[in-house]
């Protein structure tokens, strides 16, 4: 990583992610997320992972802790896994006692403001705060806010007000705070807003980015006598992805007859409607359903196929796919959301339109079909853009950041 003294002192990470432990004693995570918190360890020294854990055999292809030494030292804290909200309350004893002694032997306590059923960083921040540890939130997503052009229960609407305004109070009471998107900052953070910084996440790795030269060679591939536009949407099949929005425009360039191919790769509940929409198109204008595929080098391989990828989301999440998409030269073709216009410059690394807006799309994929050489020009500036978006410069920012505010706040107290 980068030349800054690693952070020797107590650092305390609470999350909402379980983990997995087995009759041996051995702990398993998600590959992706033992892939982020291994990047943490490099740079933080005396580390403690509090989160809930779940006494079985864990699901194929979650990663063993132990079979990696730099695991070793680590301290890991297997707080209660709740069933539900109902749950959740009848634990929440134990597990505030549980927060209270790991907070109480750490010196920076890092947390976040979502995860289900109820957010640990509700009562992280609590004690932390009673306790006058320094507070690290980082803010990646807000899952509770309502979708536009998706119906929500009276249950929904309360639980977006009570988690919006949580968030906030959480937010406030922070030594820093990292957001995502510039959107999180200004509508969740509306105090102390020095101390807050913008880090786009990204999962990246320098290897997996195309050479300037492979780029090259595989976009003329692509531009030889094409026939027509190759598109692929990639994420959970769910309504607030943009899912029966992109559908409803294919249904719009079917009835036009324009050659287009929209692969679908992904799993959901929307995968029957997928299907049934698939099952009813041309042979000009084509959805296929492709499954799903592990986040590794073949996933990558698949990309590199397409013009360009749809992403047209109703939330204001920031999908990880569009640096999926940059690190292989294909330009993104999305809604204007708040998460979204921060990492797709419009007609520079893809084209944004409003979300929710059939037509809009519609005719936006048609103009892609009619001008492949813009797509080509803006995957490779979107190559150029990803070099320097990779998940281990996103670690180095984080870790810059946390040194500098840190230690300031170390020399103030003396």
């Amino acid at each position: 990583m980068n030349d800054l003294p690693t952070i020797q002192v107590p650092y305390l990470f609470v999350v909402n992610i379980q983990c997995y432990q087995d009759k041996s004693g051995d702990i398993y995570l998600d590959p992706l997320w033992y892939k982020d918190l291994k990047k943490h360890l490099y740079y933080l020294k005396n580390f403690t992972l509090a989160c809930p854990c779940i006494y079985e055999q864990a699901p194929e292809g979650f990663v063993n802790l132990m079979s990696d030494s730099l695991f070793s030292e680590i301290i890991i804290v297997n707080l209660p896994q709740p069933k539900n909200y109902l749950h959740a309350l009848w634990l929440l004893p134990t597990t505030l006692v549980m927060l209270w002694k790991a907070i109480q032997s750490s010196t920076i306590v890092h947390c976040g403001i979502a995860g289900w059923p109820i957010p640990l960083g509700w009562f992280t921040t609590a004690i932390a705060k009673l306790q006058g540890k320094y507070l690290l939130i980082i803010v990646e997503s807000a899952p509770w806010r309502l979708k536009p052009g998706i119906p929500a229960s009276f249950r929904n609407r309360i639980e977006a007000i009570i988690w919006e305004k949580m968030g906030r109070w959480c937010l406030n009471r922070s030594d820093l705070a990292l957001f995502t998107q510039a959107e999180y900052k200004e509508s969740l953070l509306t105090k102390r807003k020095d101390q807050a910084y913008i880090t786009p996440a990204s999962w990246i790795d320098e290897e997996i980015i195309l050479s300037e030269e492979k780029a090259i060679e595989i976009w003329n591939q692509k531009l030889v006598n094409p026939t027509y536009l190759k598109l692929i949407f990639v994420g959970r099949l769910v309504p607030e992805k943009g899912l029966l929005v992109l559908l409803k425009a294919m249904e719009i360039l079917k009835e036009k007859q324009i050659p287009i191919t929209l692969d679908i790769l992904g799993e959901g509940e929307m995968l029957a409607t997928c299907q049934q929409a698939s099952d009813t198109y041309s042979e000009i204008t084509q959805i296929n359903i492709l499954g799903t595929v592990s986040y590794g080098r073949e996933f990558f391989n698949i990309l590199q196929k397409y013009h360009a990828i749809a992403v047209p989301s109703l939330s204001d999440e920031q999908p990880r796919i569009v640096y999926d998409g940059y690190s292989q030269a294909i330009p993104i073709l999305a809604s204007k959301t708040a998460g979204l216009q921060d990492v797709v410059q419009d007609n520079v690394t893809g084209k944004l339109v409003h979300p929710n807006d059939v037509n809009a799309l519609a005719d936006l994929l048609e103009s892609s079909w009619q001008n492949l050489e813009e797509l080509k020009l803006m995957g490779m500036e979107s190559l150029h853009i990803a070099r320097g978006m990779t998940h281990q410069k996103m670690h180095e920012q984080r870790w810059e950041i946390l040194d500098k505010e840190f230690i300031q706040i170390q020399l103030n107290k003396k």
